[in-house]
C-alpha cells in the first residue's frame, strides 16, 4: 500500500486532475510530501495549495490512518490489479477508491440503476422488479443509495441474493440519507460494498453528487434510467454514461408525468427501450450467462379473502383505505390479514404506508 499515494489523494479538495497534474510534474506522491511550496503552487489553486500544505504534516497522515483502520476502509489506487478496470477508461478515474466490504470488482457484469428520489410507484416497482431480475443473473446492481429508486435498486438486488454496489457523495463512515443507514448495512452483511473516492470523514456538498455519478456510470459496461426529469441527477448519470461509451436503457413512463420526462426524451434519442429484464439480459449479452435458476419457493395457497387483498397487489401498491375500498373488507379484519399475509411472506410493506404482492 503505498501510504503517500492514499495520503495525497486524501487532501480536501484533491481531485483527479489536480492528483495527476501533481503526478506528472514530480513523479510521485513522496515526492508532493516534500516538495517546496514554491513549486506547488505554480500547479494548484491558492486553496488546494493552503489545504495540502496543512494535510503535509504527520499528525495529519497518522489520523487519516487510524480512521481508516477504524472504519474498516480498505483503499485501491489506480496502480493496484483489484481497481475496476472500466473505471480506469473514463476521463478522470477516481485516484484511490475507499471501499467497505467487498473489494473485488468484476465491471463487466455492473449494471448501473438510478432515477429520482420522489418516484411514482410504477417507478418503485419498476426499479426493483427489473434488480430484483437481473441480479438473479449473476449482475451486480451499482447505485448511489438515495431515496426513492436508487435504494429500491439497491434491494431488489438484495432480495435476489445478488450482489450490489452503492457508491457514495461522501465518506463510507458517513451514510446520506441517514434514512438508508440500515439499508447500507445490509448490503454490507449480503457480500455488497459501500464505495466512495472520499476519505472518511468527508461532508456532502452540492457538488459531490455529479462527482459520484461519473463513478456509479464508469463502473458499469450499461446504466438504467427509471425515472427522472430533464435536469435530474439520474440524467446527469445517463449523459456521463454515454460520453464514455456505455450503454444506457431507459424505461418508458406516462408522458403526463414529470419524472418520465429523462427516460422518455432518451428513448426518443434512441436508448433502447425497457420492458422487463430480457431488454437488457439479451443486448447486453448477459442472458447466456445466467446462474443456475434458484428453486422456485413453494406458491402458499390462499383463502378467498386473501386472494381478493393479494391479487391488486400483484399489479399496483395499495394502501389500507385503497384496500379497504377495493375489497370492501372491514377495517379490523381486513388489518389482522395484511399483518398475516406479512408475517407469511406473501406481501410487504414498502414506502409510503403501502403494500405489494412478493407471491
Amino acid at each position: 500500500m503505498d501510504k503517500y499515494w492514499i495520503w495525497l489523494s486524501s487532501v480536501p479538495g484533491m481531485n483527479a486532475v489536480a492528483f495527476d497534474r501533481l503526478i506528472n510534474a514530480f513523479g510521485s506522491p513522496q515526492a508532493v510530501w516534500t516538495e517546496k511550496r514554491s513549486s506547488l503552487e505554480r500547479f494548484l489553486p491558492a486553496a488546494l495549495l493552503n489545504a495540502l500544505l496543512k494535510a503535509r504534516n504527520r499528525e495529519w497522515a497518522e489520523t487519516l490512518f487510524e480512521s481508516l483502520e477504524k472504519h474498516r476502509v480498505t483503499c485501491i489506487t489506480r496502480a493496484d490489479e483489484g481497481y475496476p478496470s472500466l473505471l480506469l477508461e473514463i476521463y478522470d478515474p477516481p485516484p484511490t477508491l475507499f471501499v467497505r466490504g467487498n473489494c473485488e470488482f468484476s465491471s463487466e457484469r455492473n449494471l448501473a440503476v438510478v432515477g429520482t428520489r420522489r418516484p411514482t410507484r410504477d417507478g418503485r416497482r419498476a426499479a426493483r422488479e427489473l434488480s430484483r431480475a437481473i441480479a438473479a443473473h449473476n449482475i451486480t446492481i451499482v447505485s448511489g443509495l438515495a431515496m426513492g429508486i436508487d435504494a429500491e435498486a439497491h434491494r431488489g438486488a438484495l432480495e435476489a441474493g445478488g450482489r450490489t454496489v452503492a457508491v457514495l457523495p461522501c465518506g463510507t463512515d458517513n451514510i446520506v440519507p441517514r434514512e438508508n443507514a440500515d439499508l447500507a448495512m445490509e448490503i454490507l452483511e449480503n457480500g455488497g460494498s459501500l464505495i466512495t473516492e472520499f476519505p472518511p470523514g468527508t461532508r456532502v456538498y452540492p457538488s459531490s453528487y455529479p462527482i459520484r455519478n461519473r463513478i456509479i456510470s464508469g463502473l458499469c459496461p450499461a446504466s438504467l434510467i427509471v425515472e427522472g426529469g430533464f435536469k435530474s441527477g439520474a440524467m446527469v448519470t445517463a449523459n456521463l454514461a454515454l460520453e464514455q461509451s456505455r450503454e444506457v436503457f431507459a424505461v418508458p413512463g406516462s408522458i403526463y408525468s414529470e419524472t418520465s420526462h429523462g427516460p422518455n426524451s432518451l428513448i426518443a434519442a434512441g436508448a433502447p427501450l425497457v420492458e422487463n429484464e430480457w431488454s437488457i439480459l439479451e443486448p447486453m449479452g448477459w442472458a447466456s450467462q445466467s446462474t443456475t435458476p434458484k428453486a422456485a419457493a413453494p406458491v402458499i395457497p390462499l383463502s378467498e379473502e386473501e386472494e381478493l387483498i393479494v391479487s391488486p397487489l400483484r399489479n399496483e401498491f395499495m394502501n389500507i383505505e385503497e384496500l379497504s375500498e377495493y375489497t370492501k373488507i372491514p377495517y379490523e379484519r381486513l388489518n389482522f390479514l395484511l399483518t398475516m399475509l406479512e408475517l407469511k411472506g406473501i406481501i410487504i410493506k414498502v414506502t409510503g404506508n403501502g403494500y405489494r404482492a412478493v407471491q
